[in-house]
């Protein structure tokens, strides 16, 4: 018979989450990017299309799983990252804006893994895709009987944005004490931009 967490529980690890994540996105994009960026809230019923180009890339161990997802438009990312990337014509800007957002979405799973491995919540990554942003139309929007957090966000610097999103699924209860008490540690997210991927 599934069991559920009691709510003041189940409060505490998406807070926990919603935290960590959102922190390092801006960590990693500012180390990746060199620009500084807020973090800011979307409306709830904004989305699910939010540029041309979205990059998603997946986390998943036993009882749980990751989807994150990073929207952008690519003039917007080629600015953004101009002190690292350039392009001198529009297919080598779509290439280079894709291949940025890639190894961004790494850069923070990563992160992410790292975080959640210091809570013995040990996590596989897979490698990341880059996809138009409307076939997010297409996406599965159920939420299973698992315990579920969705989380959307900006990151904005002055040159342009990108819109971040996750969903966590978690598939076994007894993980759930643990993600509460994930935190953001940036000398662990300094030490996971050596781990490899395959």
């Amino acid at each position: 018979m599934e069991t559920h967490m009691d709510s003041t529980t189940v409060a505490l690890w998406m807070s926990a989450i919603k935290d960590v994540v959102r922190r390092v996105s801006a960590h990693r994009f500012l180390q990746h990017s060199q620009q500084s960026v807020t973090v800011h809230d979307l409306p709830p019923d904004a989305g699910p299309v939010f540029g041309h180009w979205m990059s998603i890339i997946l986390l998943a161990g036993q009882g749980i799983r990751f989807t994150f997802k990073v929207h952008y438009q690519t003039k917007e990312v080629m600015t953004l990252a101009k002190s690292i990337i350039s392009a001198t014509d529009h297919t080598e800007e779509l290439s280079k804006a894709a291949d940025f957002m890639r190894e961004y979405c790494n850069l923070l799973a990563g992160s992410l893994k790292a975080s959640l491995l210091e809570k013995e919540v040990d996590l596989g990554i897979s490698l990341p895709i880059v996809i138009r942003g409307f076939d997010d139309v297409f996406s599965e929007k159920k939420r299973s009987s698992a315990e579920y957090f969705h989380d959307s966000w900006a990151l904005q610097a002055e040159s342009g944005k990108v819109i971040c999103v996750l969903s966590v699924n978690v598939y076994a209860n007894q993980l759930l004490d643990r993600l509460a008490k994930v935190t953001f540690n940036e000398t662990t997210q300094d030490e996971a931009s050596d781990m490899e991927f395959l």
